[in-house]
């Protein structure tokens, strides 16, 4: 998945903005920067959001942590930020 935003809601609960294709799978997935893995993250399910305009492209999917994620090493613009399904 590329990750597009990340949104920390609380000490226990992040949301990961991006596109996905697929079903989501609860569980361990790692947050890698430039290939690099920074952090290991358990993915409890999908947000339920609303669609937004009606256009081609397909919105940005939201998946939810279990964890507070520490994004201020994080450039969007210029790093690629992906996140890999472990298992």
């Amino acid at each position: 998945m590329q990750v597009l935003d990340i949104i920390v809601i609380s000490p226990t609960e992040t949301f990961l903005v991006g596109h996905l294709e697929g079903t989501v799978k609860p569980g361990p997935w790692e947050l890698q920067v430039n290939g690099e893995t920074v952090a290991t993250l358990d993915v409890t399910g999908e947000a339920q959001i609303e669609a937004g305009r009606k256009g081609k492209l397909a919105p940005p999917r939201v998946l939810v942590c279990r964890k507070a994620v520490d994004k201020s090493n994080i450039d969007f613009t210029r790093d690629e930020v992906t996140l890999v399904r472990l298992g």
